[in-house]
């Protein structure tokens, strides 16, 4: 009688398990060629400084740098619940204050942990000079607080959400919108009121965020239509036009020399619409931290004046490996496999970037002075058709797996 092949551990038998290890092998083969579309690896904020620069930086799609000796290392967003879109904003010379379902502080140095106050689910934060305010929604209220490394204060219950929120020395503003119609409603920082703007745009409201730059408060807004993106300020007679966009508005900020605003990428005086030249460099994000101003472009994160872009204050290139020994089992697999996905993503940039102008090549590490950014924008808009040649680990370890379990069974035959 022919003796029927055992199975498995896994259920399968034999010839099952030699089939999946030949598919592992095709799938890959055929994994460098999978797609990546999506914006690259980036410096979008910073959020801590020091004698040396920039301390702690805020990625998309997720996750912050902090410096160590030889660079920067990666934290994964995996070490606050994973919720890369959680509000978030940082106490001068302080820690930063992570408000997802659960309240983090996250040091300078690295370090996350729980905050000892927890408060619900953050709507929205604002830093300010030794706190930082955030809108939470808390056992069906709504709820101002300041938050400090250790306190977690109740200051305002409010009668509905808010978008936006701003911290300013002495007062905050929160900004609320519904169709094409804004309301700015204005606060002491212990929450009495102090009165409200209301004015309508040209279509209707997709998102809005405030914008201090110096003594001034700007609004940005996107529309769901054309304009799709307007600047303006808050003055005693109400909201004033700036400036309108097709993609985004970066600022703006305020320096001693006047005041400049990315448009569409396109560094500018607010005042007079002068060009700042920026080596044809797209400034992405353009903000100013305990009096240091810096401007994203391509990845990197910059010192900007008015002469344009300085000397580099953080390269993604820098990135180390995050530390996640005190993640759980799940996020620290979560997190391995975000730091691989980054590292192939940032590779992928990186070979696609182009210079704007034809002929011309980016600088480097090598050939950069301290006032040349390191990398040119990308003209690819974070969309690449390969992923170059380094196969996906799974895919690797799945074909493994498979071709040990077939050998072990031959062998146990």
């Amino acid at each position: 009688m022919r003796r029927r092949p055992r199975a498995t551990r896994a259920g399968f038998g034999a010839a099952t398990t030699r089939r999946l290890g030949a598919a592992s092998l095709f799938l890959l083969a055929f994994a460098p060629r999978v797609s990546a579309h999506g914006p690259p690896p980036a410096a979008t904020e910073l959020l801590a400084k020091t004698e040396q620069g920039a301390a702690l930086v805020r990625l998309t799609p997720g996750g912050f740098a902090h410096r160590v000796a030889d660079g920067f290392r990666f934290i994964c967003p995996e070490a606050w619940g994973g919720d890369v879109l959680a509000p978030l904003a940082s106490i001068s010379l302080g820690p930063t204050i992570v408000a997802s379902d659960s309240l983090s502080i996250v040091e300078q140095d690295g370090r996350v942990a729980l905050h000892p106050v927890q408060s619900g689910a953050g709507i929205v934060a604002a830093s300010h000079r030794d706190a930082v305010f955030v809108i939470f929604k808390h056992e069906g209220k709504v709820e101002l607080r300041r938050v400090t490394g250790t306190t977690n204060e109740l200051v305002r219950l409010l009668d509905q959400p808010f978008g936006a929120l701003v911290a300013s020395v002495d007062e905050l503003s929160l900004l609320r919108w519904l169709d094409n119609t804004l309301v700015l409603q204005k606060l002491s920082l212990t929450g009495e009121p102090l009165g409200s703007v209301t004015w309508t745009m040209k279509s209707p409201v997709a998102y809005a965020r405030l914008r201090l730059a110096g003594s001034q408060l700007y609004v940005v807004v996107w529309g769901r239509s054309a304009p799709w993106v307007s600047l303006g300020r808050l003055t005693a007679q109400g909201y004033e036009p700036l400036r309108e966009a097709s993609t985004d508005v970066a600022g703006p900020v305020s320096l001693a020399t006047g005041t400049l605003v990315a448009i569409d990428g396109v560094l500018q005086s607010l005042e007079t619409g002068a060009l700042v030249d920026t080596l044809g460099y797209r400034a992405t994000c353009l903000g100013e931290r305990d009096g240091l101003a810096y401007a994203c472009a391509h990845s990197d994160l910059l010192r900007v004046d008015a002469s344009g872009l300085g000397a580099p204050l953080f390269e993604v290139a820098s990135l180390r490996a995050p530390d996640a020994q005190a993640l759980s089992e799940v996020a620290r697999a979560d997190c391995t496999t975000r730091w691989l996905d980054l590292q192939n993503d940032i590779a992928v940039a990186r070979a696609a970037s182009a210079p704007h102008d034809a002929g011309a090549s980016a600088p480097d590490a090598a050939t950069a002075d301290a006032s040349t950014p390191l990398a040119r924008a990308s003209d690819t808009g974070g969309c690449s058709t390969s992923r170059g040649t380094s196969p996906r680990p799974y895919a690797l370890g799945l074909a493994l797996v498979a071709w040990c379990a077939a050998h072990r069974r031959r062998r146990t035959r």
